[in-house]
């Protein structure tokens, strides 16, 4: 189901499409299902040994409820997702994950899928040159490799996210500053993407979590349609979202269900 006002029913019809971008989240917004993110998809392989998975679990479990509580702070979340972040990131040098196997997990991996519909939205911003900025806590070398594999990395698309720095073909770390979901934001782009959306004046985010918002800085709200994806806790959630996003989309929301909302025809 989707949820807008009419107030944003006819902001919706003020889009400029020649005059836009997007700006998304990838885990579970671009993609669908519980666990079918850049970090997940390592746990779905017979190449990644069980140690790193139960482990890897573990954290999971301790953590995800907590990314989620409407509950904690935003200090004392920020805390412990960057807790998180970085037992998860000493994984890979413990059990000394590799570009090779990154490869081949990605080339025979079916868990990690597009939302329906999600492909052929970013073709049609392909085909009409809307920048699209992908902003993800994930992990940018699996997403890269996830959009090659189904043809869909295309010359305007842009991937901001956490880079693994790899060492002689071995994941020792990530590259520079780590991207967790509470400090996603489009002004950490490198010049070139922000060069590339200067002169835009509408925005389209997508996301699935409240601070997601945020990947926009608060100045150019205004001109933001904000659209959250809702999956999990419908009803206890659905408050919080709708304070924050202008259109809330629930129980796995296609995008040609909200392309339609937004005028665009994915067909």
């Amino acid at each position: 189901m989707i949820y807008l006002s009419e107030e944003t029913k006819q902001r919706v019809k003020g889009l400029d499409i020649n005059n836009m971008y997007v700006v998304a989240d990838f885990d579970e917004t671009i993609t669908s299902g519980a666990r079918s993110g850049s970090w997940d998809i390592l746990e779905t392989s017979d190449l990644i040994s069980p140690e790193y998975v139960k482990e890897a679990d573990a954290l999971y479990n301790h953590y995800y409820p907590l990314e989620f509580d409407p509950n904690i702070d935003s200090d004392t979340k920020e805390k412990l997702m960057c807790e998180w972040w970085n037992k998860s990131i000493s994984l890979f040098n413990k059990y000394k994950i590799t570009e090779e196997v990154l490869d081949k997990i990605i080339t025979s991996n079916h868990s990690m899928k597009f939302r329906r519909g999600g492909k052929q939205f970013l073709e049609y911003m392909n085909e009409r040159k809307v920048p699209v900025i992908i902003i993800s806590s994930g992990i940018s070398d699996i997403i890269k490799r996830f959009l090659k594999k189904n043809e869909s990395l295309f010359d305007n698309v842009d991937i901001v996210a956490n880079a693994i720095n790899f060492e002689k073909g071995v994941a020792r770390g990530i590259q520079g500053k780590i991207i967790h979901t509470l400090n996603k934001n489009i002004t950490s782009s490198n010049v070139e993407i922000l060069n590339k959306i200067d002169c835009k004046k509408d925005i389209i985010l997508l996301g699935n979590h409240l601070s997601d918002i945020d990947m926009v800085p608060s100045d150019k709200r205004a001109n933001t349609i904000r659209i959250g994806f809702l999956d999990y806790n419908t009803q206890e959630n659905l408050k919080h979202f709708q304070e924050v996003y202008d259109i809330v989309c629930t129980n796995n929301t296609s995008f040609n269900e909200l392309a339609e909302i937004l005028g665009f025809d994915l067909d």
